[in-house]
């Protein structure tokens, strides 16, 4: 099983946020997702009768593969 729970959010005014604040939240929310998945699909391939997706936002329903 793989789970993916990381992510947050910032609240403001978009023009107040830093540089460093930007890429920390791409890298949290984006780039980490990515990451796992590279580490994670090997394995998962190698029992794709097995294999039961989810993607889920914060405000919307499940996408299941």
């Amino acid at each position: 099983m793989v789970v993916s729970d990381a992510g947050y959010g910032l609240f403001g005014c978009v023009e107040e946020l830093t540089d460093e604040e930007i890429n920390h939240i791409i890298a949290t929310n984006l780039t980490g997702s990515i990451q796992l998945l590279k580490t994670a699909l090997p394995c998962l391939r190698e029992y794709p009768d097995e294999v039961r997706a989810e993607l889920r936002g914060e405000e919307s329903p499940a996408l299941q593969m």
